[in-house]
């Protein structure tokens, strides 16, 4: 069982990462439409060309974000006060989940394009299931907080791969539908 006070220490840990996510979500949503004009313009192809050109941004932003969030962990007990310092460990761990999280979407974006949003579903899924297995052995290895973060970023590295190899299946053997629908 989590102590009261490790549940705080972890929620505003998290709280700092979900604050500090808000450039790459934001940028994620500007460039969503484009996904759908590239597959208009030239089928799958043309959406994981788009993809592939703005995941160096995703991964440039979500390094700059992870950087400044390892940064302001060191000063987390100067805004939050004293007892919150243990939250650095964990604004330092979670501040990894922004660059796997930031790459999933964009492959996830390109599977939705190509009117596979299905096959999204399902991955996603499995990536919670992958979660969920996973829960009980890492917090027992890791503690509560400690086994919680490992099991978040298991999930998104799990969900990050099996985009990746969807979508270049998908483009490999031609499940795209012509009309971007699925």
């Amino acid at each position: 069982m989590i102590a009261p006070s490790d549940l705080a220490i972890y929620s505003a840990g998290m709280r700092v990462t979900q604050f500090g996510s808000l450039p790459i979500q934001v940028y994620l949503r500007i460039i969503y439409p484009g996904f759908f004009l590239s597959f208009k313009e030239g089928g799958g192809a043309a959406a994981l060309g788009y993809g592939y050109l703005r995941l160096g941004w995703v991964c440039l932003l979500g390094l700059v974000v992870c950087l400044l969030m390892i940064a302001s962990s060191f000063i987390v007990d100067d805004v939050l006060g004293p007892g919150y310092a243990e939250a650095a460990f964990i604004i330092q761990l979670a501040s990894a989940l922004w660059l796997v999280t930031g790459a999933s979407y964009i492959f996830g974006d390109v599977l939705v394009s190509m009117g596979l949003e299905s096959k999204r579903a399902w991955i996603s899924i499995f990536a919670s299931s992958v979660q969920i297995a996973f829960l009980f052995p890492l917090v027992f290895l890791f503690g509560p907080v400690g086994g919680v973060l490992s099991c978040y970023i298991a999930a998104g590295t799990s969900l990050l791969a099996c985009f990746v190899m969807c979508v270049s299946q998908a483009h490999k053997i031609g499940l795209v539908r012509k009309d971007g629908h699925g």
